[in-house]
């Protein structure tokens, strides 16, 4: 379908393709570790507010976006992988995850003046 969603202004590179990847590494590389950066920080933002989940959905949420963050380590490290292979952890990474999120405890929500309710 030839969609495109990530923005390539100003990265130098003409498209989005293993063509083009292969011919400009160093473009593609610092295009990919910009976008990994961008989704770090989004991320990070949507962490601050685990707070507010329940519980029985925490765990799933919170298991995916460990995996995420996985993915996105494994490809920052070699972005050229991308072209290779599926990126995907292991199912005893995957169950290791989870099994250590069912003990994790969220920081408590703050309000907007930065109180934590009652």
């Amino acid at each position: 379908l030839g969609r495109r969603y990530l923005p390539l202004a100003g990265s130098g590179l003409a498209a989005l393709t293993r063509e083009t990847a292969q011919a400009e590494p160093e473009q593609f590389a610092a295009f990919f570790r910009s976008q990994a950066h961008l989704y770090r920080t989004w991320q990070e933002e949507a962490a601050a507010g685990y707070g507010w989940i329940p519980r029985r959905y925490l765990i799933a949420i919170k298991t995916a976006s460990d995996l995420y963050n996985w993915t996105a380590r494994v490809l920052q490290k070699n972005p050229q992988l991308v072209w290779r292979r599926k990126v995907k952890p292991s199912v005893i990474r995957v169950l290791w995850t989870a099994l250590g999120n069912l003990f994790y405890i969220p920081r408590p929500p703050c309000t907007l003046a930065g109180e934590v309710p009652a």
